[in-house]
């Protein structure tokens, strides 16, 4: 499902985490029943009432975190990592993918007052991917559009939710749709000290399964 439409936010597998684990779990997260590392629960998710939650402290991931990925589809990432990394010599959230086939890929953004930039997305062979950079406000509403300019791709701000997964609930995510100019749409969910968490499109589903 190697699909990142974001960066458009990276879409496709946008924003979690890595190597030593056991990191916070960060705001909004709480642990549910179950140790976290169960197989493959599908979980729930609820809407929000809108306008609770943070787009930022979606983005914001303080500890590194890893944790596995329970998927339905073909060509999705098995474990993410994500928390403090450097980019070109600047401090940023990173957050790599790793793939079965041994590849892995790693998207890069800085959280500032004013809202999120997604500066790169580079491959394991170090090839950065030119989709270009989106930047997301802080004050950003539901349905409210923001286009990458470098190719004209979009995301759509849904709103916030609630999704608990492999016995973890996370509270405040947020819910981001992406569309590219070809036809083709994901959607991602991205939670305070996780960063993504889910992520959907038409080749299967790909979600949180527990703490590494």
């Amino acid at each position: 499902m190697k699909t990142n439409l974001l960066m458009a936010l990276p879409v496709a597998a946008v924003l979690a985490l890595g190597g030593c684990g056991g990191g916070d779990d960060g705001p909004g997260v709480t642990s549910g029943n179950g140790s976290g590392t169960g197989g493959g629960d599908s979980g729930s998710s609820s809407v929000i009432t809108t306008g609770v939650g943070s787009i930022t402290a979606c983005f914001t991931a303080n500890n590194t975190v890893s944790y596995a990925m329970a998927s339905s589809g073909t060509g999705s990432a098995y474990k993410q990592t994500v928390g403090p990394m450097t980019y070109n010599g600047q401090a940023v959230t990173g957050n790599t993918m790793f793939y079965s086939d041994g590849n892995k890929q790693t998207q890069y953004w800085t959280v500032t007052d004013s809202g999120v930039t997604k500066i790169a997305k580079v491959n394991s062979d170090g090839t950065v991917m030119t989709d270009g950079s989106v930047f997301i406000p802080q004050d950003i509403k539901p349905g409210q559009v923001v286009i990458n300019h470098d190719n004209n791709d979009s995301i759509t701000f849904i709103g916030f939710e609630t999704f608990t997964l492999a016995g973890k609930t996370f509270y405040s995510t947020c819910h981001i749709k992406a569309s590219v100019t070809q036809g083709g749409q994901a959607d991602f969910w991205y939670a305070p000290g996780y960063g993504e968490i889910k992520v959907t499109d038409n080749g299967g589903t790909a979600q949180y399964n527990g703490n590494l």
